[in-house]
């Protein structure tokens, strides 16, 4: 599955941790296209946005700066570009017998500051994403590392917990008593 960026790159989503580096590239690469050189000031939630932004960026010839790595003069000579997570959320659906609809959303606030204290810039950008993947994959989205990328996912029905082992198990036994029967009442009287 492709997820496409308002820049036209594209971004494998295999797990939600990309799914959400999508979402932040969509929502804060239009907001510095403008802008050849910027200080970067990320939140310190979801550390593992920055480097996809940066190397967009830095890909497109803009000179950026983390907040940690300048100097206050240079914080006072560049724009700053400052954005914040408000809400980031997986959540998992039912959507046939061994598939789940997987749905991430993420929201954002982002400011852009000129270098004299204007503010050009300031929204909130609320994105999501969302796809079809079977049960046994969610494991393989996720990362314990990041609460953020871990949803509840639905417990199977009853049905299928309960009734399917039992009637296999029966099933199981039928076949085995009428084999034996079977054999037993063979007609040559062995």
């Amino acid at each position: 599955m492709q997820f496409g960026s308002a820049s036209g790159q594209y971004i494998e989503t295999n797990t939600n941790l990309q799914a959400y580096q999508g979402i932040a590239l969509d929502c804060l690469a239009p907001v510095a296209e403008d802008h050849q050189a910027f200080v970067l000031e990320p939140p310190e939630e979801m550390p593992y946005l920055n480097s996809v932004l940066l190397e967009h960026w830095r890909d497109r010839g803009k000179s950026v700066f983390l907040t940690d790595s300048t100097a206050q003069s240079a914080e006072r000579t560049y724009h700053k570009l400052a954005y914040q997570i408000h809400t980031a959320q997986v959540q998992y659906s039912r959507e046939g017998r061994r598939t789940l609809r997987r749905e991430l959303s993420l929201n954002i606030g982002v400011v852009l500051v000129a270098a004299s204290g204007e503010v050009l810039h300031a929204d909130t950008c609320q994105g999501a994403f969302e796809d079809t993947l079977h049960r046994h994959e969610v494991v393989k989205r996720e990362s314990a590392a990041f609460p953020e990328t871990v949803g509840m996912v639905p417990a199977s029905r009853w049905p299928r917990r309960y009734l399917e082992p039992v009637m296999l198990i029966a099933v199981s036994a039928l076949t085995a008593v009428l084999f034996f029967h079977l054999r037993s009442a063979s007609p040559d009287g062995s």
